[in-house]
């Protein structure tokens, strides 16, 4: 009697394993959880292309800037994407020698893009450039990895043991859109607190994609027809305005009726590039070196967030 090595069996297993869709090193945070509440918002959000390619589990063709997804045997069978190594890409990034974390933002994966883009969103006082590409790339390759999953669970030749595999890479589809509503969550409710704020000043507005800003332009309209309808109609001329700015007595806060994002907060950064010295507002120099981390107040960094040059942690 001899006893069976299973050894090459296991390796032939994880060769093919399925290269997961999502960097499952991002953090999760129990707060997204909670629904948005807001009814309109949630009408507004479902206008968009990127929240209902998030919504459901649409099984449509992509029909992304590489076209149809060809399901041949040169394919990975389990549909990976174009770009994704089967080490993931931070694991291909070391084995070259450079940091994931600092690599340059173009050359990496379009779910790590919006992983960044989702901490730097969560990270800043105020809302930021709504990264448009980022989010069509990720439902693109959702689409494309469901199209492919569709047609392999429906391969009667799928052995049971591939449709294992198949719900693993299921579960790293449910975590790329779960981020996705992630990212659009955070901003939206940015967008709610500073209706007022944003419908007031175009440079805020050109950071918006078209939904969100026609979604703030209507918020702001229902919100002040509201406060008129319950309270201001009842009281004297002089107290119905909606953008006075009343300073603070003894050092408290404002009285400003509209709410506006605090550039004063303390912001953790990490410094993508040298960025040389910056001036503090006290008139402290601070050297910001490729690498380091900083805690700073997001007044002084805004213009290196908007550059790229740091990322928010």
């Amino acid at each position: 009697m001899y006893r069976m090595d299973d050894d090459d069996d296991d390796d032939e297993q994880q060769q093919q394993q399925p290269a997961p869709l999502v960097d499952q090193s991002f953090p999760l945070d129990d707060d997204e959880d909670e629904p948005i509440g807001s009814p309109v918002a949630a009408t507004a959000a479902a206008g968009s292309s990127s929240y209902r390619a998030t919504a459901g589990n649409s099984s449509r063709a992509s029909a992304s800037a590489g076209g149809s997804v060809p399901l041949d045997d040169s394919r990975d069978r389990y549909g990976s994407p174009a770009g994704y190594d089967d080490g993931g890409v931070g694991a291909g990034l070391e084995g070259m020698g450079i940091d994931p974390e600092l690599h340059d933002a173009e050359s990496l994966a379009e779910i790590t893009k919006l992983s960044r883009a989702w901490m730097e969103e969560r990270g800043s006082p105020g809302i930021l450039q709504w990264k448009g590409n980022v989010v069509d790339g990720v439902i693109d390759q959702i689409d494309q990895q469901v199209t492919i999953l569709d047609s392999l669970l429906a391969d009667s030749a799928t052995s049971q043991e591939e449709h294992f595999r198949l719900s693993l890479v299921q579960l790293d589809l449910e975590r790329a859109r779960w981020l996705l509503k992630a990212y659009l969550r955070t901003r939206l409710r940015k967008i709610e607190k500073f209706a007022r704020h944003i419908a007031s000043e175009r440079d805020l507005q050109v950071r918006l994609s078209d939904v969100e800003l026609g979604y703030v332009k209507k918020y702001n309209e229902l919100q002040t027809a509201h406060l008129n309808a319950s309270v201001l109609s009842y009281l004297p001329e002089k107290m119905r305005g909606l953008t006075d700015q009343v300073a603070g007595l003894s050092g408290g806060p404002t009285g400003d009726m509209v709410v506006r994002p605090d550039l004063d907060e303390p912001a953790f950064i990490r410094c993508r590039h040298d960025c040389g010295q910056l001036q503090l507002p006290d008139g402290e120099m601070v050297e910001l070196t490729k690498g380091s981390i900083h805690l700073l107040r997001y007044r002084s960094i805004q213009f290196l967030v908007d550059q790229g040059r740091v990322e928010m942690l």
